[in-house]
């Protein structure tokens, strides 16, 4: 009865092991450039903007995979943002899509800056997903965009993710 214990004891510490050991993390930095197409309302004092954009996605670094540095993908996203005498909220959802078929599902959110051309500003950019080898991941970037004319925008971001 004492051996079967130790034995159980044993063999769920080593489940516990190989699980932790076989878990997946690292860091990659993204870079989306998009040129928006925006829908805008005023009403009073704030402003709404909602639509979407297209463009590219590039991994410029990589500490390994599912993430290849120097490599890029089609990305659209929509976007709802809005803009009060308080202050100003975006959030943003893409879909990177890799010439594989893989695609990469991303969020950027932020609550500064503005939409203008010449402006710049700071937020949380977070890996929700995506299909193949990017099915299950997940993580959170630091992320910075500037705003150029005629709707471009370019965003830099530093990201940590796991699966």
């Amino acid at each position: 009865m004492r051996a079967t214990f130790v034995f159980a004891n044993v063999s769920i510490a080593a489940l516990a092991y190989v699980g932790s050991a076989c878990a997946e993390d690292g860091t990659v930095d993204l870079a989306v450039t998009t040129v928006r197409v925006l829908s805008t309302i005023e009403m009073g004092d704030s402003t709404f903007y909602s639509g979407g954009g297209t463009g590219a996605l590039s991994v410029t670094r990589a500490s390994g995979p599912p993430f290849v540095a120097d490599t890029a993908a089609g990305t659209q996203c929509v976007q709802h943002s809005r803009k009060t005498p308080t202050g100003f909220e975006l959030e943003a959802n893409c879909v990177a899509a890799f010439s594989s078929g893989e695609s990469l599902w991303i969020r950027f959110r932020r609550k500064s800056g503005d939409l203008a051309g010449g402006t710049s500003a700071s937020g949380i950019e977070e890996i929700i997903g995506g299909t193949g080898k990017f099915a299950g991941i997940s993580g959170e970037c630091d992320y910075r965009v500037d705003n150029l004319p005629n709707q471009w925008n370019v965003s830099f971001g530093k990201c940590r993710w796991h699966r």
